[in-house]
Parts: structure tokens; sequence; C-alpha cells
């Protein structure tokens, strides 16, 4: 991707590898900010294979992301983090219909007056990746101590837990049409690997 055309749409900052989404060989998405120092996330949308690219402002009130993934055409979601202490800091799970142009708050980790207005995220373990199914199913991978997927059938808004692992680091990596989790650390009787295409139902995958 020639990225002085990143430049151009201001997002100068990129953040970690996990904030590129990509979808088919022209369309893509990646998230950054328009400080070197940090500041709000924009969300820079290319359907030129990176020609061209265009930027919206994720409503996210902090500088750090920990996963981004865009799926079925024109459905993304973001998830946002604020502090170092993942898992146990405030987050957010924010989703776009419309290819990243506008976005709506789905859930929220803050104080108790904010929960009223918003669904209340995953609030127990370290959230690894996010990703959004064909269906409109949400996925969030979870890590220590709870070592899980969940999964929201309502855009965010309630979660449940999907498949278990105890592993300590959960992630998972989407493809065209079924989201993998991958559990890593310690020994356990739970899911290690597994493949789901719809985000309820998770089946066993035997490690090589």
């Amino acid at each position: 991707m020639p990225f002085g055309s990143l430049d151009a749409s201001s997002l100068i900052a990129a953040v970690p590898p996990d904030s590129l989404a990509v979808e088919g060989p022209e369309k893509a998405w990646l998230v950054g900010t328009k400080a070197r120092e940090g500041g709000p996330l924009e969300v820079g949308r290319t359907v030129d294979a990176g020609r061209s690219w265009q930027a919206s402002t994720l409503p996210c009130p902090t500088d750090r992301l920990a996963g981004f993934v865009g799926a079925s055409g024109e459905d993304l979601v973001a998830l946002c983090l604020n502090g170092p202490s993942a898992g146990y800091a405030p987050m957010e799970v924010v989703t776009s219909s419309d290819g990243g142009a506008t976005w709506t708050e789905r859930c929220n980790n803050g104080p108790s007056w904010i929960l009223r207005a918003v669904g209340r995220c995953p609030g127990f373990g370290y959230p690894g990746m996010v990703a959004v199914m064909g269906d409109g199913v949400l996925v969030l991978a979870v890590g220590y101590p709870l070592g899980a997927v969940e999964a929201s059938l309502d855009g965010g808004r309630t979660w449940k837990v999907v498949a278990r692992s105890a592993a300590t680091f959960v992630t998972l990596s989407q493809g065209s049409d079924a989201v993998w989790m991958l559990a890593l650390g310690p020994t356990s009787a739970g899911l290690r690997l597994a493949e789901s295409t719809n985000g309820w139902s998770w089946q066993r995958v035997a490690l090589p």
C-alpha cells in the first residue's frame, strides 16, 4: 500500500497491527490518530487497494485500541480500551453498518450512569480480538483469568460465554466465512483451537 496516501488522510500515527482489517482485494480499514502523541482514534477506509483513503472518527474517549476487524461487507466492529490494564479498565464496543462512515456505541464498562444508555461489555478477563459475523453476531476473545469467547446477538448490548478455554491468552482470526479461536497458555481441558461460522456455536479443531 502507498503509505503516503495515509498521511494525506491525516492518519499519520497507526495503532498496532491488529487495527488493520481487510475485506477482499480492494477494501481495507486502518485505525490511527491525527497526531503522533495520540488523540482521538480515526478510521481510514480505502476501496481502491490503498490508492486513496477517507477518514472518520471513532466515538471512543481514548487513543488505545485492542482489536479492529471488518467482515461481511460494510459491517464493522471496534474494541476500544481506556487504560493500560486491559480487561479491568473501562472498554467500549462500537459498530458500523456503513463501512465506517458512522459508528454507534454498543457497550461500555464505565461508570453506572453510562451503562443506562448503552449495554455492558464483558467485564471479567483481558479482552483480545473482536469480530463481527455475517449475520451480525459479535464475538470477543477474553483471556486471563476467564479464557473464553463471548458472543452478542443484539449488537453488543448483552454478552454470553459461548466457548471456554482455561488458557491465559485467547485471540481470534477472521476469514471470509468463519472465525477461528486460538488459545495459548497453560494446558487445559478447554478448547485450544476452534472454528465458528455463526459466532454462537464452536467446533473443536485438532492441533497439528
